[in-house]
């Protein structure tokens, strides 16, 4: 799979991606696949899945290559919303969230996605829901984040009243377990 995610080949590496989403998504996978999967992508650094798939949402968007499309970075922020949505589910995130590359490298770039919620309420809908995972399973999340979380939270929650519910249901989500956090 970590050669498939990163091969030339558009095809490859959309097809590894389609398969990633579908195991990782726990409404979908059979019997304990999602979970199975979801630890492989974050604990086990060598499967090199977490650091393909995050590739993908850290690459500059003025820097996007062939493969960098919307329906690719879609894919990317799914994967990355199933697995943590699943080992939130399972009680199982806290562990990973510990360590620096998601208050660090992560919520800043899923802060941009929502940041563009007006151009791609889809990926601000799943960047969102990422945040909150990660922000029920951290406090640190909350708090060593950009600063302007919360207001592109709000911000992101009035494009999704006007033109995408799901981006103004996880929007608020987030704002309540952000809130919830730092208090």
């Amino acid at each position: 799979m970590k050669r498939d995610l990163r091969s030339n080949r558009h095809d490859v590496r959309l097809l590894a991606l389609e398969v990633v989403a579908s195991t990782t998504n726990s409404d979908g996978a059979c019997g304990n696949t999602a979970v199975s999967a979801s630890k492989m992508i974050m604990g086990d650094a060598a499967s090199g899945i977490r650091d393909s798939v995050a590739s993908i949402l850290f690459t500059g968007k003025e820097d996007a290559d062939v493969f960098d499309d919307g329906y690719v970075r879609s894919l990317a922020l799914t994967i990355l919303s199933n697995v943590l949505s699943t080992l939130s589910k399972e009680k199982l995130l806290s562990p990973f969230v510990r360590d620096e590359w998601y208050t660090s490298s992560l919520i800043p770039v899923l802060v941009d996605e929502i940041k563009a919620a007006a151009k791609h309420p889809c990926n601000a809908s799943l960047a969102a829901k990422c945040l909150s995972a990660l922000f029920a399973n951290s406090r640190e999340a909350c708090c060593r984040g950009p600063k302007d979380v919360l207001v592109s939270l709000e911000a992101a929650k009035k494009v999704g009243k006007a033109s995408y519910a799901n981006l103004e249901k996880e929007a608020q989500i987030a704002i309540e377990e952000m809130v919830q956090r730092e208090n």
